[in-house]
């Protein structure tokens, strides 16, 4: 299955990103910012923005036809964005 997680850059989205590639998914991380972790392709998405939201959740040209997001994408200091 395709996978998208937002958020895979953050803690618990590097971990779930493992996981699902351990179990023969194709997922795509799809972040502000890239993972330290080479697990999957990353696509750059501010989802605060509506154009990439859609472009992300698309899968886009990284990785077309997603079936399934988990999301994962927050802002933990509101404050400090």
């Amino acid at each position: 299955m395709k996978i998208a997680v937002t958020g895979g850059s953050g803690k618990a989205g590097r971990a779930v990103v493992r996981d699902l590639r351990e179990h023969g998914h194709d997922v795509l991380n799809v972040d502000r910012v890239p993972s330290h972790e080479d697990a999957a392709p990353y696509l750059p998405a501010d989802l605060t923005d509506y154009g990439q939201t859609l472009e992300a959740l698309s899968g886009g040209h990284v990785l077309p036809g997603i079936e399934a997001v988990v999301h994962l994408a927050a802002i933990p200091a509101p404050d400090k964005a």
